[in-house]
């Protein structure tokens, strides 16, 4: 696997892509408004979202970090 960096991180070039069914569309939406759900987890929450949706690694670094 090929390296490279963004922002002063390490990604590998055959990244990892989550693709999510509707219904775990959907119950990753109700999980992350549940008020319980700890701030970190509803940014993983967020993220499985966004990969699902086409976003890649390098381009959630900024945002995350």
């Amino acid at each position: 696997m090929k390296k490279g960096g963004v922002g002063g991180h390490l990604y590998l070039s055959s990244m990892y892509r989550v693709r999510l069914t509707g219904a775990q569309r959907e119950e990753l939406k109700r999980m992350a408004h549940e008020p319980e759900v700890k701030p970190r987890t509803r940014d993983r929450l967020e993220m499985a979202r966004l990969s699902d949706a086409g976003w890649s690694i390098p381009a959630l670094l900024p945002i995350w970090g």
